[in-house]
Protein backbone atom coordinates (compact mmCIF):
# COMPACT_ATOMS: atom_id res chain seq x y z
CA UNK A 1 0.00 0.00 0.00
CA UNK A 2 1.15 3.47 -0.76
CA UNK A 3 2.57 5.10 2.39
CA UNK A 4 1.20 8.43 1.29
CA UNK A 5 -2.30 6.99 1.48
CA UNK A 6 -1.98 5.66 5.03
CA UNK A 7 -0.60 8.88 6.54
CA UNK A 8 -3.96 10.77 6.46
CA UNK A 9 -5.64 7.79 8.10
CA UNK A 10 -3.15 7.79 10.96
CA UNK A 11 -3.45 11.57 11.42
CA UNK A 12 -7.24 11.36 11.39
CA UNK A 13 -7.26 8.63 14.07
CA UNK A 14 -4.89 10.65 16.26
CA UNK A 15 -7.06 13.77 15.90
CA UNK A 16 -10.21 11.84 16.79
CA UNK A 17 -8.58 10.39 19.88
CA UNK A 18 -7.58 13.86 20.97
CA UNK A 19 -11.07 15.27 20.45
CA UNK A 20 -12.91 12.56 22.34
CA UNK A 21 -10.49 12.69 25.30
CA UNK A 22 -12.32 14.08 28.41
CA UNK A 23 -11.31 17.67 29.28
CA UNK A 24 -8.87 18.18 32.08
CA UNK A 25 -10.42 19.80 35.21
CA UNK A 26 -8.80 23.04 36.34
CA UNK A 27 -8.81 21.65 39.86
CA UNK A 28 -6.55 18.83 38.78
CA UNK A 29 -3.78 21.36 38.58
CA UNK A 30 -2.02 21.34 42.00
CA UNK A 31 -0.97 24.95 41.65
CA UNK A 32 -4.54 26.09 40.98
CA UNK A 33 -5.87 24.03 43.88
CA UNK A 34 -3.31 25.50 46.25
CA UNK A 35 -4.11 29.03 45.11
CA UNK A 36 -7.85 28.47 45.55
CA UNK A 37 -7.28 27.11 49.04
CA UNK A 38 -5.27 30.17 49.98
CA UNK A 39 -7.94 32.55 48.60
CA UNK A 40 -10.82 30.70 50.30
CA UNK A 41 -8.95 30.58 53.60
CA UNK A 42 -8.21 34.29 53.36
CA UNK A 43 -11.87 35.09 52.64
CA UNK A 44 -13.08 32.92 55.51
CA UNK A 45 -10.61 34.52 57.89
CA UNK A 46 -11.60 38.00 56.72
CA UNK A 47 -15.32 37.20 57.12
CA UNK A 48 -14.76 35.70 60.56
CA UNK A 49 -12.82 38.76 61.73
CA UNK A 50 -15.49 41.10 60.36
CA UNK A 51 -18.28 39.16 62.05
CA UNK A 52 -16.40 39.09 65.34
CA UNK A 53 -15.92 42.85 65.11
CA UNK A 54 -19.58 43.32 64.30
CA UNK A 55 -20.50 41.06 67.20
CA UNK A 56 -18.43 43.12 69.63
CA UNK A 57 -20.09 46.30 68.40
CA UNK A 58 -23.47 44.64 68.96
CA UNK A 59 -22.47 43.70 72.51
CA UNK A 60 -21.45 47.29 73.23
CA UNK A 61 -24.66 48.63 71.74
CA UNK A 62 -26.69 46.13 73.75
CA UNK A 63 -25.32 47.67 76.94
CA UNK A 64 -26.42 51.10 75.69
CA UNK A 65 -29.87 49.72 74.88
CA UNK A 66 -30.27 48.32 78.39
CA UNK A 67 -29.15 51.60 79.90
CA UNK A 68 -31.57 53.72 77.87
CA UNK A 69 -34.36 51.23 78.60
CA UNK A 70 -33.73 51.70 82.32
CA UNK A 71 -33.72 55.47 81.87
CA UNK A 72 -37.05 55.33 80.06
CA UNK A 73 -38.60 53.33 82.90
CA UNK A 74 -37.40 55.93 85.38
CA UNK A 75 -38.53 58.96 83.37
CA UNK A 76 -41.97 57.39 82.92
CA UNK A 77 -42.70 57.56 86.63
CA UNK A 78 -41.23 61.04 87.05
CA UNK A 79 -43.10 62.39 84.00
CA UNK A 80 -46.44 61.09 85.26
CA UNK A 81 -45.71 62.47 88.72
CA UNK A 82 -44.73 65.92 87.45
CA UNK A 83 -47.83 66.31 85.29
CA UNK A 84 -50.09 64.80 87.96
CA UNK A 85 -48.83 67.24 90.60
CA UNK A 86 -49.23 70.17 88.27
CA UNK A 87 -52.71 69.03 87.27
CA UNK A 88 -53.82 68.89 90.91
CA UNK A 89 -52.44 72.38 91.51
CA UNK A 90 -54.20 73.73 88.43
CA UNK A 91 -57.54 72.20 89.47
CA UNK A 92 -57.33 73.72 92.93
CA UNK A 93 -56.30 77.10 91.51
CA UNK A 94 -59.13 77.28 88.96
CA UNK A 95 -61.66 75.98 91.46
CA UNK A 96 -60.82 78.44 94.23
CA UNK A 97 -60.54 81.38 91.81
CA UNK A 98 -63.95 80.58 90.33
CA UNK A 99 -65.43 80.45 93.83
CA UNK A 100 -63.87 83.81 94.69
CA UNK A 101 -65.30 85.44 91.55
CA UNK A 102 -68.78 84.28 92.46
CA UNK A 103 -68.39 85.52 96.03
CA UNK A 104 -68.59 82.11 97.65
CA UNK A 105 -67.19 81.86 101.18
CA UNK A 106 -63.59 80.89 101.50
CA UNK A 107 -62.83 77.39 102.69
CA UNK A 108 -60.59 77.39 105.74
CA UNK A 109 -59.22 73.92 104.88
CA UNK A 110 -57.54 75.35 101.76
CA UNK A 111 -56.50 78.79 102.99
CA UNK A 112 -53.12 77.55 104.21
CA UNK A 113 -52.22 76.32 100.72
CA UNK A 114 -53.53 79.22 98.66
CA UNK A 115 -50.12 80.07 97.15
CA UNK A 116 -51.12 78.34 93.91
CA UNK A 117 -49.70 81.11 91.73
CA UNK A 118 -46.21 80.38 93.06
CA UNK A 119 -46.68 76.62 92.85
CA UNK A 120 -47.94 76.87 89.26
CA UNK A 121 -44.91 79.00 88.36
CA UNK A 122 -42.59 76.43 89.89
CA UNK A 123 -44.39 73.67 88.05
CA UNK A 124 -44.02 75.50 84.75
CA UNK A 125 -40.27 75.32 85.31
CA UNK A 126 -40.30 71.68 86.37
CA UNK A 127 -42.26 70.44 83.35
CA UNK A 128 -39.81 71.74 80.68
CA UNK A 129 -36.86 70.34 82.65
CA UNK A 130 -38.50 66.92 82.78
CA UNK A 131 -39.50 67.06 79.13
CA UNK A 132 -35.95 67.92 78.09
CA UNK A 133 -34.68 64.80 79.86
CA UNK A 134 -37.44 62.76 78.25
CA UNK A 135 -36.59 64.01 74.76
CA UNK A 136 -32.90 63.28 75.34
CA UNK A 137 -33.82 59.69 76.22
CA UNK A 138 -36.00 59.44 73.10
CA UNK A 139 -33.03 60.64 71.06
CA UNK A 140 -30.82 57.93 72.59
CA UNK A 141 -33.48 55.34 71.77
CA UNK A 142 -33.53 56.43 68.13
CA UNK A 143 -29.76 55.99 67.77
CA UNK A 144 -29.44 52.83 69.90
CA UNK A 145 -32.22 50.73 68.37
CA UNK A 146 -32.74 49.76 64.72
CA UNK A 147 -35.15 52.11 62.91
CA UNK A 148 -38.60 50.72 62.21
CA UNK A 149 -42.12 51.90 61.47
CA UNK A 150 -43.28 50.41 64.76
CA UNK A 151 -40.70 52.36 66.73
CA UNK A 152 -41.67 55.60 64.96
CA UNK A 153 -45.34 54.96 65.71
CA UNK A 154 -44.59 54.42 69.40
CA UNK A 155 -42.50 57.58 69.69
CA UNK A 156 -44.99 59.82 67.87
CA UNK A 157 -47.52 60.16 70.77
CA UNK A 158 -44.72 60.97 73.20
CA UNK A 159 -43.65 63.96 71.12
CA UNK A 160 -46.99 65.67 71.86
CA UNK A 161 -47.39 64.93 75.58
CA UNK A 162 -47.26 68.58 76.57
CA UNK A 163 -49.90 69.52 73.99
CA UNK A 164 -52.24 66.89 75.42
CA UNK A 165 -51.70 68.21 78.92
CA UNK A 166 -52.36 71.77 77.79
CA UNK A 167 -55.60 70.76 76.06
CA UNK A 168 -57.05 69.15 79.19
CA UNK A 169 -55.84 72.06 81.32
CA UNK A 170 -57.72 74.52 79.11
CA UNK A 171 -60.87 72.39 79.29
CA UNK A 172 -60.68 72.31 83.08
CA UNK A 173 -60.16 76.07 83.24
CA UNK A 174 -63.11 76.73 80.94
CA UNK A 175 -65.24 74.29 82.91
CA UNK A 176 -64.67 76.20 86.15
CA UNK A 177 -65.07 79.62 84.51
CA UNK A 178 -68.43 78.61 83.05
CA UNK A 179 -69.65 76.76 86.14
CA UNK A 180 -72.78 77.87 87.98
CA UNK A 181 -72.65 78.86 91.61
CA UNK A 182 -74.53 75.71 92.58
CA UNK A 183 -71.91 73.38 91.09
CA UNK A 184 -69.08 75.35 92.66
CA UNK A 185 -70.75 75.13 96.02
CA UNK A 186 -70.43 71.38 95.87
CA UNK A 187 -67.28 69.30 95.51
CA UNK A 188 -68.38 67.14 92.55
CA UNK A 189 -66.99 69.48 89.88
CA UNK A 190 -63.57 69.57 91.51
CA UNK A 191 -63.51 65.79 91.83
CA UNK A 192 -64.50 65.45 88.17
CA UNK A 193 -61.61 67.71 87.19
CA UNK A 194 -59.19 65.59 89.20
CA UNK A 195 -60.56 62.52 87.45
CA UNK A 196 -60.02 64.08 84.00
CA UNK A 197 -56.41 64.79 84.82
CA UNK A 198 -55.74 61.35 86.28
CA UNK A 199 -57.28 59.61 83.26
CA UNK A 200 -55.25 61.82 80.93
CA UNK A 201 -52.05 60.93 82.78
CA UNK A 202 -52.73 57.21 82.47
CA UNK A 203 -53.98 57.17 78.86
CA UNK A 204 -51.78 59.85 77.28
CA UNK A 205 -48.62 59.59 79.39
CA UNK A 206 -48.10 56.29 81.19
CA UNK A 207 -49.64 54.08 78.49
CA UNK A 208 -47.55 55.27 75.48
CA UNK A 209 -44.35 55.39 77.56
CA UNK A 210 -44.98 51.86 78.87
CA UNK A 211 -45.74 50.58 75.37
CA UNK A 212 -42.45 52.02 74.13
CA UNK A 213 -40.61 50.41 77.04
CA UNK A 214 -42.22 47.03 76.27
CA UNK A 215 -41.08 47.32 72.64
CA UNK A 216 -37.50 48.11 73.71
CA UNK A 217 -37.56 45.14 76.08
CA UNK A 218 -38.52 42.80 73.21
CA UNK A 219 -35.79 44.23 70.98
CA UNK A 220 -33.21 43.74 73.72
CA UNK A 221 -34.31 40.12 74.20
CA UNK A 222 -33.98 39.50 70.45
CA UNK A 223 -30.45 40.90 70.41
CA UNK A 224 -29.47 38.88 73.48
CA UNK A 225 -30.70 35.66 71.86
CA UNK A 226 -28.75 36.52 68.72
CA UNK A 227 -25.54 37.01 70.67
CA UNK A 228 -26.00 33.67 72.45
CA UNK A 229 -25.68 31.79 69.13
CA UNK A 230 -22.13 30.36 68.79
CA UNK A 231 -20.53 31.54 65.57
CA UNK A 232 -18.62 28.29 65.09
CA UNK A 233 -21.93 26.60 64.30
CA UNK A 234 -23.07 27.07 60.73
CA UNK A 235 -26.57 28.21 61.71
CA UNK A 236 -25.06 30.73 64.10
CA UNK A 237 -22.84 32.11 61.36
CA UNK A 238 -25.75 32.39 58.93
CA UNK A 239 -27.91 34.07 61.57
CA UNK A 240 -25.16 36.57 62.32
CA UNK A 241 -24.74 37.48 58.66
CA UNK A 242 -28.47 37.90 58.14
CA UNK A 243 -28.98 39.81 61.38
CA UNK A 244 -26.14 42.31 61.07
CA UNK A 245 -25.59 42.61 57.32
CA UNK A 246 -28.46 41.22 55.27
CA UNK A 247 -30.00 44.28 53.58
CA UNK A 248 -33.37 42.69 52.81
CA UNK A 249 -36.35 41.94 55.01
CA UNK A 250 -36.51 38.32 56.05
Amino acid sequence: MDPNLTTPIILNATLNATLIQPPQSILSNPAITTLLGIVIGWLLNLSSSAIQEKRQLAINNLQKQKQVYSQLRGITDSTCQVYSNQGEIQVMFFWLRARDKLGLPRLEAYEATRDYDRRITEGLKEIPSNNQKLMEIIGLIEVSFPPSDELDALIRPIDVLNEKYESIRVKVKEGFNNAHIESLSEDALRQDAFKWFYEMIEDSFRKPLSQLADYLKREIATEENMLKKPLWKMDGLIRAIKHWWWPFDS
